[in-house]
């Protein structure tokens, strides 16, 4: 059960870690985009992902266990963080953003699945909730921009 566990502490590090990319990609991309709806959602987006992160470091670890089987537990593939400065323009970081906010909800939703703490359990369906409105204002953003 500890490695489990331990696994599972690993598995909210990473997604933390996660987090503050994404954090930074919109903060940075909203200083290069000059279109003002965009540049407002990508501020709004940006202060969202650090209120996960927040909420992340704020939880209990020592009350976080796994649920069910003693198994790996599977949350997908592994995001792969791209440096920021390799996106050449603001659309291919948005695209990409939309791709990690939906392997986000998933991530979420599976480690909801994975634990027993109530208010982890809680706290995991909220932000998988919170990514899938991040997926959904991406997604009209980027129709109003014809992409």
């Amino acid at each position: 059960m500890a490695m489990m566990d331990e696994q599972l502490k690993k598995i909210i590090k990473k997604v933390m870690e996660e987090e503050e990319y994404f954090r930074k990609l919109y903060r940075e991309c909203a200083e290069k985009i000059e279109t003002p709806s965009v540049k407002k959602l990508l501020k709004r987006l940006s202060e969202e992902e650090q209120q996960h992160k927040n909420r992340l470091e704020s939880m209990d670890m020592s009350r976080i266990c796994s649920a069910g089987e003693k198994r790996p537990i599977d949350i997908g593939k592994e995001i792969m963080l791209t440096p920021i400065d390799e996106f050449k323009e603001v659309k291919d970081a948005l695209k990409f953003a939309l791709r990690a906010e939906i392997g986000a909800k998933q991530k979420y939703l599976k480690l909801a699945r994975s634990v027993e703490d109530k208010d982890a359990k809680e706290l995991f369906e909220c932000l998988a909730q919170e990514e899938k409105s991040h997926e959904e204002l991406l997604k009209k953003e980027l129709e109003s921009l014809g992409i």
